[in-house]
């Protein structure tokens, strides 16, 4: 959030519509915050795929730049949800991201 790509103008652009996206009931938005340092998932995203159906594991979704991969291993589930609850817990709350965001806008106005 702090490398600019494409311009002061863009930056304000893209920091306002995360704040925008932050407001919205359905999205949960937490920054992990720059002091906190290195983190066990910056190897890439992840995207888990859950399912209603009680009988249904989740399944992990993985693209990088030259590949996109399915796991379908309970135990890569289960590694990736911890591995992303362990994340959320250090990231900062989504009252102190919006906090974050509105200070960011600030110094790039």
């Amino acid at each position: 959030m702090r490398q600019q790509v494409g311009g002061p103008a863009v930056m304000r652009g893209q920091l306002e519509r995360l704040l925008e996206a932050s407001s919205m009931p359905n999205i949960k938005l937490q920054v992990w915050p720059f002091e906190a340092a290195a983190h066990a998932a910056m190897s890439g995203p992840f995207v888990i795929v859950g399912f209603e159906e009680p009988a249904s594991l989740d399944v992990i979704y993985l693209e990088t730049a030259g590949s996109r991969l399915w796991l379908e291993r309970e135990e890569d589930a289960n590694r990736h949800r911890a591995l992303f609850d362990s994340v959320r817990r250090i990231a900062l709350s989504p009252e102190d991201t919006r906090v974050r965001l509105m200070s960011l806008l600030k110094e790039n106005r």
